[in-house]
């Protein structure tokens, strides 16, 4: 139930109730020509004013019955609603931290590498494909991201399969750029085929960089090795 609901329903109560508590005393105090009386804590004149003024009293009393538990009801809703507003505070400070982390590992691996254009690197969608819901702290690794390690294996060991030095060679380097870089393509890094030697390097520094990517944010959820390349 919303709070603004449990409040409207303890004002609809408690207010109308009041006016007519009051209403009814005084009321009653004309009607039967009875003064309201002065601060008086013995028994008996406890019991005239009851007696007196006994249905305002009870009606005043129920609604005290009816707003306590709709107080408390208000209250826990209030301290729900905190412990919700606390809780998605620190799923997005641990996922902005998570993902400057990443970021900042990217931005230092890229420094070191030749061939790679840091923008060719689209770093939030490597992000979020890694992992199954980082915008909800699900840090476990996604099908979708041990898909793509499958098939970057899957081409590697295709190509080591069909290489073989000299002319008679079934290997195809530009179907594998093809595939590879459409494997590539799955977790934001966009690049282009080129000539044969330049290629073969650049594919190289990527699978390094994926490679030690795997292992600071994946080790302690899975393993993933990357094939050795026959082909060149």
């Amino acid at each position: 139930m919303n709070k603004r609901i449990v409040m409207k329903i303890i004002l609809f109560i408690f207010l109308p109730t009041t006016v007519v508590s009051v209403f009814s005393v005084y009321e009653t105090s004309i009607t039967t020509y009875t003064e309201i009386p002065d601060l008086c804590m013995s028994n008996k004149c406890l019991i005239e004013i009851y007696e007196t003024y006994s249905v305002p009293l009870d009606l005043f009393v129920l609604a005290l019955n009816l707003i306590i538990p709709l107080t408390t009801l208000f209250t826990l809703l209030i301290t729900i609603d905190s412990v919700k507003e606390n809780k998605s505070t620190a799923t997005i400070q641990r996922h902005l931290s998570t993902y400057n982390t990443f970021v900042n590992f990217l931005d230092v691996e890229l420094a070191q590498l030749k061939t790679i254009n840091p923008s060719s690197i689209n770093k939030v969608i490597w992000f979020n494909r890694m992992y199954m819901d980082p915008n909800n702290n699900n840090y476990r690794v996604s099908p979708e991201y041990i898909r793509f390690m499958e098939e970057i294996n899957k081409n590697i060991t295709e190509s080591n399969t069909r290489y073989m030095p000299g002319k008679h060679s079934d290997f195809k380097y530009k179907s594998h750029q093809y595939n590879m870089i459409a494997v590539f393509n799955n977790i934001g890094m966009d690049i282009s085929n080129g000539p044969r030697l330049e290629f073969f390097e650049l594919e190289g520094e990527l699978l390094k960089l994926i490679e030690k990517t795997n292992i600071f944010f994946l080790s302690k959820e899975k393993e993933f090795n990357i094939k050795d390349r026959v082909y060149s």
